[in-house]
């Protein structure tokens, strides 16, 4: 799959990202921040082009509230 091919997909799920990271933090500048680590996290990963759209919303998730919590440590 190309980079282009990735990034359709990925804006498919920014806003979902964008939600979960924003519903955590509560911080605009923040969740952008994670929001935006979680993509480029995404987009390396391989196994999340090659899922069905249920385990893509799960790890995109979990990666999501991952990149939220070390957003808060960082900036705390």
């Amino acid at each position: 799959m190309d980079w282009n091919q990735r990034l359709s997909i990925l804006r498919d799920y920014e806003s979902a990202c964008y939600s979960v990271c924003f519903f955590l933090l509560q911080c605009e500048t923040m969740a952008s921040e994670a929001a935006q680590n979680a993509l480029i996290r995404l987009a390396q990963n391989d196994a999340f082009f090659q899922a069905d759209s249920l385990s893509r919303q799960q790890v995109l998730r979990s990666e999501s509230m991952k990149c939220s919590i070390y957003t808060k440590r960082q900036r705390c």
